[in-house]
């Protein structure tokens, strides 16, 4: 018995109807698995998700926090998404510097290895809706303070 399936021979009412209960991520992640299913639903409403950041420890203060978890909330739906574990465990104790254009921005200090100064702060941009990463170059005595923005697409830059 073969277990090989055409997904995209699915019937129509089938695929819309699935499509019409999906939040956005699932939505976009959804259109995306082959052309036939794209051809039969219709792009959600343009509507941004928010970015919920739970934070470690104190609220207050002059340490930057820590992320402890990162979700989106789809405002049309008025749903909390969790982000991709894969994508929250590489969150998981970095620093939160905002975010631009679909991609996230982390931090996350690294000490320098004994007998040099200083400290390294590497900075990750996150998709959350694909689960991609690009990395940057590590800046040298820098702290995790203050917010990047984008200009444009990490891949039109």
């Amino acid at each position: 018995m073969s277990h090989n399936r055409d997904w995209s021979s699915l019937p129509v009412a089938l695929i819309v109807c699935t499509a019409e209960r999906l939040n956005a991520v699932d939505h976009v992640r959804f259109r995306s698995v082959c052309t036939a299913w794209r051809q039969h639903t219709e792009e959600q409403r343009k509507a941004p998700l928010v970015i919920l950041v739970d934070f470690n420890g104190r609220l207050h203060g002059s340490e930057p926090h820590r992320i402890k978890a990162l979700s989106l909330f789809d405002i049309i739906r008025k749903e909390i998404i969790p982000i991709r574990l894969s994508a929250s465990f590489r969150v998981s104790n970095c620093y939160y510097l905002g975010s631009s254009h679909g991609w996230i921005f982390i931090a996350r200090v690294l000490v320098s290895p004994s007998g040099s100064n200083g400290q390294r702060l590497k900075i990750r941009l996150l998709n959350p809706l694909t689960d991609d990463f690009i990395d940057l170059p590590s800046l040298r005595n820098v702290p995790p303070i203050g917010r990047v923005f984008l200009f444009g697409q990490p891949g039109n830059l």
